[in-house]
């Protein structure tokens, strides 16, 4: 069969989902996998502490494994950590080292419980600051291609926005180094935001290995349910299928006030629109 022109080949779909996702306080994260898991989701994309310095280490893995299997979910992959003063691409050389040793313990993290890859941002600023900027990322993940051979877990660089900013960073780190040591995540609400569907389609699918998949109006990064914005979902699924993408898809939503305090009903409700957009 065809879509948008693409020859693609339908298949089962199975659905992921991000852990991150309440606004305010959160409930118990062993309760939270659980809800997720009874809405049908199988896999989970660990999102939890992206903003923070704390380390997992072996302890924070174990727990962490045990709370997957009461739920009955899998690891898919994990979100890297970014916080302001901790990012590999920093001219700070302490915040850079810092971002390194958190991303080593993710991986470890991640690899730990099955997971495959890693999400990493690019960095900020533009023209001579960005490409500063990105030769110290470069810099900085060539240091971890030892751990993401140890762990079998590749790093995924994630599109952003403005536009011009993925033009730079993601080429130039998808040729600077191996696919079996990075590959790239799939934003579509950041995609929808820039408008860059067209070239990250052509330059940065063919390295797909994670899919952040939420919805937007085209003015800000909302992560809403699929179809209550203005991303093309059938072109979406046109590309993914295009491609051959085979792990489940994942979800990067937020219970915001527009879908109420009901978690259940919530994730029911996002299970829901995953199947009717994505399947």
């Amino acid at each position: 069969p065809t879509l948008y022109g693409k020859d693609v080949q339908r298949r089962p779909m199975s659905y992921s989902f991000t852990s991150d996702f309440h606004v305010g306080p959160e409930p118990t994260r062993p309760g939270q996998l659980e809800h997720i898991a009874a809405a049908g989701f199988r896999r989970l994309h660990w999102c939890w502490d992206w903003t923070a310095t704390n380390r997992y280490g072996p302890d924070g893995t174990a727990r962490a494994r045990g709370w997957l299997a009461e739920a009955g979910l899998e690891l898919g992959d994990t979100h890297g950590t970014c916080p302001g003063e901790a990012r590999e691409w920093s001219a700070d050389p302490e915040q850079a080292a810092l971002g390194v040793v958190l991303h080593t313990d993710r991986l470890r993290f991640t690899g730990g419980l099955g997971g495959d890859a890693l999400v990493i941002h690019p960095p900020e600023g533009e023209g001579a600051e960005l490409e500063a900027a990105l030769e110290r990322q470069i810099a900085a993940l060539t240091d971890l291609v030892p751990v993401v051979e140890e762990t079998g877990v590749r790093l995924a660089i994630e599109n952003i926005w403005p536009a011009s900013r993925n033009a730079v960073v993601i080429p130039a780190l998808l040729s600077a180094f191996d696919p079996d040591h990075l590959g790239y995540c799939y934003d579509s609400g950041h995609a929808n935001k820039a408008g860059d569907l067209d070239w990250l389609v052509e330059h940065a699918f063919p390295r797909l290995i994670v899919t952040h998949l939420h919805d937007n109006d085209g003015t800000g990064d909302q992560h809403l349910l699929p179809g209550d914005g203005t991303v093309d979902w059938a072109r979406v699924r046109a590309e993914l299928a295009a491609v051959g993408y085979q792990k489940p898809l994942n979800l990067e939503v937020v219970m915001s006030e527009r879908y109420g305090s009901d978690e259940e009903a919530f994730l029911a409700l996002a299970h829901a629109r995953a199947t009717e957009q994505l399947g």
